[in-house]
């Protein structure tokens, strides 16, 4: 199985979080919706994760272990495949949470 992810963030330009809306999609090879989970706060970078987080989690409700994530995030990609977030990052904690419950999920693979 394929699952594509894609998240995205308006308002990245408000310093004040709340103002900010994430959306994070998951979809399958034929394009039929999975997730589509709206978030307040966060920026692209943690939208992007939080749709492979939320892949992974699909995964693992549905038991399905033999499953191909594709973003086309390079900085997810890189954290999720072992990469350290850097100390500037805005809202790091989050992105190391994420990357933390993103890298503990069985599955094949994870590809741009």
């Amino acid at each position: 199985m394929i699952l594509y992810t894609d998240g995205g963030c308006s308002g990245n330009d408000q310093l004040d979080l709340s103002k900010r809306k994430m959306v994070a999609v998951v979809s399958d090879e034929h394009g039929k919706i999975l997730i589509d989970k709206h978030q307040h706060g966060g920026s692209n970078n943690i939208a992007e994760l939080l749709a492979v987080k939320e892949a992974l989690l699909w995964c693992s409700v549905n038991k399905i272990a033999d499953v191909e994530i594709r973003t086309d995030s390079m900085n997810n990609l890189a954290w999720v495949l072992g990469k350290k977030v850097g100390k500037k990052i805005n809202d790091r904690d989050t992105v190391l949470a994420l990357k933390r419950q993103s890298t503990h999920a069985d599955c094949r693979s994870i590809s741009l």
